[in-house]
């Protein structure tokens, strides 16, 4: 029971990892006074220089979301959280089906 929680938090902060991600996106290209190679290089600033690319950030937060929906899914048999474990299940599947979109 205990592990199914730890569990749930475990994917809940990687789930957050990844709608931080998405806000960061949002909150940047919003700005219409710049142009799209300011929107990313401004974005492409707030993480590591080893990630050089859109492309890499989008291959990471499927990879984030795939591992946060599996422990959700593993979660969810916990019957204290199993609706919200659900829920959230049903979000990383959502957000990883428009971040593989953005790749196509």
């Amino acid at each position: 029971m205990k592990m199914r929680i730890i569990l749930f938090f475990t994917a809940l902060f990687l789930f957050c990892i990844v709608a931080t991600d998405i806000f960061w996106w949002i909150q940047i290209s919003s700005d219409n006074s710049k142009s799209l190679a300011q929107v990313n290089k401004e974005y492409l600033e707030k993480f590591p220089l080893f990630i050089s690319s859109g492309k890499q950030i989008v291959m990471l937060n499927i990879l984030i979301l795939t591992t946060s929906g599996a422990l959700f899914f593993i979660s969810k048999s916990s019957p204290k959280i199993k609706m919200i474990s659900q829920v959230f299940l049903i979000g990383c599947i959502v957000i990883g089906l428009w971040q593989i979109f953005t790749l196509l």
